[in-house]
Order: structure tokens, then sequence, then C-alpha cells
């Protein structure tokens, strides 16, 4: 692919998601055909885009890759440690919190306007969870 020039230093602190990446390559590329772009999911985070930014972003990891019992073929044993990661995980951001849920039943709750480094999980709380219902 051959574009025009691209200029750096600008920072954007929307909230993208993976599927934003092909719209947005898209609109890099100059490709105005509907046809086309009806066909992708996401919002492009161009600087030229007419999409809205995003109220909350989505993040799924379904499985281990490779599987824990591939790696137990491969290596033999595994240290305790390494079966905590035999889950999938779902997570939400919004500009203010980031709640992140496991398979196993574990949640996690940053408050991420305050907190970026997600040093403090307020998953304990369970009245901050009723009151942000909306993400789960």
């Amino acid at each position: 692919m051959h574009g025009g020039p691209f200029e750096g230093g600008r920072v954007d602190d929307s909230l993208v998601q993976l599927t934003d990446v092909a719209p947005t390559l898209l609109d890099a590329a100059g490709v105005e055909d509907s046809t086309v772009c009806e066909q992708v999911q996401g919002r492009s985070f161009h600087p030229d885009a007419t999409s809205a930014p995003r109220e909350a972003a989505y993040a799924e990891y379904v499985t281990p890759q490779p599987s824990i019992e591939v790696l137990e073929d491969r290596v033999g044993p595994l240290p305790d440690r390494v079966y905590g990661y035999d889950r999938s995980i779902r997570a939400i951001r919004t500009d203010d919190w980031k709640l992140i849920r496991g398979s196993d039943g574990s949640r996690e709750l940053y408050r991420v306007g305050d907190d970026p480094d997600e040093t403090e999980d307020l998953a304990a709380d369970e009245r901050r969870l009723e009151e942000l219902g909306y993400l789960q």
C-alpha cells in the first residue's frame, strides 16, 4: 500500500478496540467504496474519520495459545502459577473504569481515570459493582 505522508506527534486518548483497525486502515488508504466499507466492523480512528468516539471498548481473550495441554506436552510439568492463566477473560473499558471478568469467576475493577496503572483492584466493593452494573 502506498499512501501520502503521515504526520507524527498526534496523541489521541479515544477508546479503540481491535475491530477498529480495519476501518482505520481503509480510511488511511483512501478506500471509499461503500460495498467494502460496509463489510467491516468497528470505527475508524483515522484523523479524518467522521465516526463518533466510543463510550466503551471491549476485549476478549478466549483461550491461552498455545493451550496448557500443548505446553505440558512440549515442556513437561508446569509450575502451579501457570494454571492461573488457563481461563478466558472479558473486559470492558470506559474513560473512567475497567472491569475484567474471568471464566473462573474472578473479577477485577479499576478506576483507570485515577489509577491508570491499575494498582488498586476495587472488585471487592460490591456496592461499587452494583453502581457500575452497566459495565456487566
